[in-house]
């Protein structure tokens, strides 16, 4: 069975096993929450690029404590050209919000490669792009002790109008992620959005 993250909370979470699928041009997976953020670290050393991107995707109703509605607006939020020091600095600092905040979607790439390694909402991440470091990439899910599983149910598998499951806002030591956020803003961190307006 697979180990949800905090923010979420989904019927028959049972069906659901750790493990990935590979659809030739991304890897779907489900990831047990406390692998998430180490898988991420992984990710980081295995790219080893000076030009890397964090990204982040946040409801835009900042109030929003627990929802399971599906209509939900999103705002997105990047930080460029991070060094792979300074990225791993911000996921041991910030890591644990991101991954168990349960509206929160973020990902790490490279700018110049365009591999990224994505967490969803319901502990999905993917990996995109993945090209020639393919081995390298499938090693790393490996080392995790994450196994492909052909047939594998995800969580949109068992999600239907009876069991839309609920998100909801994670907190520690007093932060949620829009502390985060205006933490990252000082580093740079923007919304595209914002920026046209």
């Amino acid at each position: 069975m697979l180990e949800m993250v905090r923010g979420c909370r989904l019927n028959y979470s049972q069906l659901l096993n750790e493990g990935y699928i590979n659809l030739a041009d991304r890897i779907l997976a489900n990831v047990n929450a406390g692998k998430i953020l180490p898988l991420f670290l992984d990710f980081i050393d295995i790219v080893k690029e000076d030009n890397l991107f964090l990204c982040l995707e946040v409801p835009q109703d900042h109030g929003l404590i627990e929802s399971s509605e599906d209509d939900i607006l999103y705002e997105v939020y990047y930080l460029d050209n991070q060094k792979p020091a300074r990225l791993r600095e911000l996921l041991e600092k910030y890591g644990n919000i991101l991954v168990h905040d349960g509206f929160t979607g973020f990902g790490i790439g490279s700018l110049d490669n365009h591999q990224e390694l994505n967490k969803t909402r319901f502990n999905m991440v993917s990996l995109l792009n993945y090209g020639e470091q393919a081995d390298r990439f499938i090693q790393m899910f490996h080392d995790s002790g994450i196994e492909e599983r052909e047939g594998m149910y995800l969580s949109g598998d068992i999600m239907n109008s009876d069991n839309v499951g609920t998100m909801i806002r994670y907190e520690e030591n007093g932060l949620t992620v829009y502390d985060v956020i205006d933490e990252l803003r000082k580093e740079g961190l923007y919304n595209p959005q914002e920026a046209k307006g």
